[in-house]
């Protein structure tokens, strides 16, 4: 049997890029950077339909199979059309002769061949056991590294663990601790008075409101600065000849705010306004003596926490040694330049002389009208400097600032320090100096807790004015005073006078001995 045998020609092979999914060209020739991100769900490039954009039955890459299948075809029968057709060929032994072995020139060229072959692949499996190596080498590093933030984390999640573990303790320690306050308090509240009570809870408030123990002490330092009556040890005294105060209290005020003076000596200021001197002045006592003429006078300014009596005076003052006893200072505008007029200087120190003052005398002159020095002060018994204001002025004297020491010998304030409220407090913060002992620098602790313990009787400790102040009497003479008492109630409701006589024996005797 014959059969027809007809030339069997495959389908063309569609050339697709792997990364842009084009057709036409391999991915090394690809202009396109490979930026996609996958998602894992196939979606087409072209028609973003839901296949592979390499499927062979989509319709473009189809269409473009047969496009190629035609051309190739068409390529193939323009190549048959132009060679002759051969009919019933003959096969003959000459068109088929037999092989010859190989010639040496040929077999040494297929020899070398194989060793190139053979070189490549030796290259080759160098290069892959290159990167083998360092494969493994990277993943015995990676493991080495994930070994030590193993590690690394499990230090820390145990760090983490007795941390948590310590503050278990630390809170079961404060609950224990707060119920030792607790009872401490009621304790205290049923051991102290109502006013003791009341201190003790204002220093715990005051104690748990600050942010740290120095905070604290700096706030129990500035509240228990004492209030002494006097600005300082030295008295300081403003004397000025103002020429008019109406025109210049301003300027009077603003040395005050200056100086803060204690006592201020205005001298030749005329009429004015006194409402406006007390409202400018509120904490000090006014003395005006009014002069002859209109614009004399003198206002004294003295601070009210210093004691000062009034001393009539009335012109014509001939005879002034009744004034001037021990630690007398007298001041003002003599009008007399003591080293250059002459007689009338040498009659104010034979007078100055009679009453045993001393001149103090500023270097520099007062006078601004003169080129004088007018203005100064004499003393008795007391130490005193002058010291002239070089300031600006309106006036035609300079003001000038008299410091004498003083020494307040009045006590009108007396304390009470409760040391239960002491003790107890001592006790309530005594875990906290324990830990501060035992964790922080000894030095420092020790620095700390004496001042700790000097700020905390400063804050224990009330004053009151001294004129409601009684002596404390003792328990005995108390005792004795109720059964004074006692005697004289029931002698007065029996009448019987060996009661009274015993009552008043009783008492008498109280007072004695107190």
């Amino acid at each position: 049997m014959r059969y027809p045998v007809v030339e069997y020609m495959a389908l063309a092979q569609v050339l697709i890029c792997s990364r842009c999914m084009h057709i036409g060209h391999f991915q090394k020739n690809c202009p396109q950077k490979d930026e996609h991100e996958c998602h894992g769900i196939a979606k087409c490039i072209r028609c973003g339909g839901d296949h592979k954009s390499s499927d062979t039955k989509y319709p473009k890459v189809k269409d473009y199979r047969a496009a190629l299948t035609r051309t190739l075809l068409s390529i193939r029968n323009q190549v048959q059309a132009n060679q002759p057709v051969k009919n019933n060929p003959a096969f003959t032994i000459s068109n088929f002769p037999r092989l010859d072995h190989l010639s040496p020139a040929n077999t040494l060229t297929a020899n070398d061949n194989h060793v190139d072959t053979i070189g490549m692949f030796e290259k080759l499996r160098e290069t892959m056991i290159e990167e083998g190596k360092k494969t493994r080498e990277s993943f015995d590093q990676l493991k080495e590294e994930m070994s030590h933030r193993n590690n690394a984390y499990e230090q820390e999640l145990s760090n983490l663990k007795s941390k948590v573990a310590m503050l278990d303790n630390e809170l079961a320690q404060h609950d224990l601790v707060q119920q030792e306050t607790m009872i401490l308090i009621t304790t205290g509240q049923q051991v102290l008075s109502s006013t003791d009570s009341l201190l003790f809870h204002t220093i715990i408030g005051e104690w748990h409101s600050s942010l740290s123990l120095s905070s604290c002490l700096d706030n129990w330092e500035l509240i228990s600065k004492p209030k002494v009556q006097l600005t300082s040890t030295f008295l300081y005294t403003l004397c000025f000849n103002v020429r008019g105060l109406d025109l210049r209290w301003g300027e009077v005020y603003l040395l005050f705010s200056s100086y803060n003076v204690d006592i201020m000596v205005l001298l030749e200021v005329g009429k004015f306004d006194q409402d406006t001197i007390v409202t400018a002045f509120p904490n000090h006592f006014l003395f005006y003596q009014e002069d002859e003429n209109a614009h004399g006078g003198v206002l004294i300014l003295v601070r009210q926490t210093i004691p000062v009596t009034r001393v009539p005076c009335h012109l014509a003052n001939n005879d002034l040694s009744s004034f001037f006893l021990t630690n007398s200072i007298i001041c003002g505008d003599f009008n007399v330049d003591l080293t250059e007029d002459g007689d009338e200087a040498d009659r104010l120190l034979k007078w100055a002389d009679d009453l045993d003052l001393s001149p103090v005398v500023p270097d520099t002159m007062t006078s601004l009208r003169s080129d004088r020095t007018i203005d100064y002060a004499f003393a008795k018994g007391t130490q005193v400097t002058v010291q002239v204001h070089e300031g600006a002025t309106t006036s035609d004297h300079k003001p000038i600032i008299l410091v004498s020491a003083v020494e307040d010998k009045r006590k009108n304030m007396a304390s009470r320090t409760s040391w239960p409220v002491f003790s107890l407090f001592l006790s309530y913060v005594c875990p906290f100096w324990e830990k501060q002992w035992s964790a922080s620098n000894m030095n420092e602790t020790y620095n700390n807790f004496t001042r700790f313990l000097s700020l905390l009787a400063a804050q224990c400790t009330r004053t009151f004015p001294l004129k409601l102040a009684r002596p404390a009497i003792p328990p005995e003479l108390r005792s004795k005073l109720s059964y004074s008492r006692a005697l004289s109630f029931k002698a007065k409701r029996t009448g019987d006078m060996k009661l009274k006589i015993k009552s008043a024996k009783v008492r008498n005797d109280v007072r004695r001995e107190l």
